[in-house]
């Protein structure tokens, strides 16, 4: 799945504020895609490369607030990294999970950055799993 739409995440008080990251839409190559609200839903059982990547549309500049993408299995935590001083994007390692038919893939953004970043959308932020 890519990004279709650019996301604005935002912490109000600079305490932790999370959001599922969602507006999805098939990524090319992958035409059997099934997208359920803000996840991908497999739609077969086995082992699975998954690989996500978030792009923001400017640098990350605060070396004092948090800025965390988290990748979910069925809402659980599987995965997860901070952005770097200086960064625009992060790729996430490559996770092997186990699915089965309907386990659900997301991806949960985390700051506490109170002046917002936004995350791009386009082929450069996305969720996606070979078989």
């Amino acid at each position: 799945m890519d990004l279709s739409t650019d996301r604005v995440v935002i912490s109000d008080d600079g305490g932790l504020f999370t959001m599922d990251l969602g507006g999805w839409t098939a990524r090319a190559g992958f035409p059997n895609t099934a997208i359920s609200g803000n996840v991908l839903v497999a739609n077969g059982a086995g082992t699975a490369t998954v690989r996500c990547r978030v792009q923001l549309t400017a640098p990350w500049t605060s070396n004092s607030r948090l800025l965390r993408i988290i990748l979910l299995k069925n809402n659980i935590e599987v995965n997860s990294a901070d952005f770097t001083v200086n960064t625009s994007s992060l790729t996430l390692g490559d996770i092997s999970l186990a699915l089965v038919s309907g386990d659900r893939i997301g991806v949960r953004v985390a700051t506490t950055d109170e002046r917002g970043v936004t995350v791009q959308s386009g082929a450069n932020t996305y969720l996606y799993y070979d078989a």
